[in-house]
């Protein structure tokens, strides 16, 4: 098992973009951990990634330079 972390900027953008190779990695047994800035600020994409066993870490970035 390896563990996978996916980097977003912008955090909904991780079951908008990434939700079907999240699903994909899942399936194939690795752990993922996700990060973005603002995940505690949107409850229902938490959940969406924590149901499905995914580490979910809030980290400070910032979109533009």
């Amino acid at each position: 098992m390896k563990r996978i972390l996916v980097v977003a900027s912008y955090a909904p953008s991780l079951r908008n973009f990434r939700g079907a190779l999240i699903d994909a990695l899942l399936h194939h047994g690795h752990a993922v951990h996700v990060a973005a800035p603002d995940l505690t600020t949107d409850p229902a994409l938490r959940v969406w990634l924590e149901e499905r066993g995914v580490i979910c870490h809030d980290v400070p970035l910032a979109r533009t330079g």
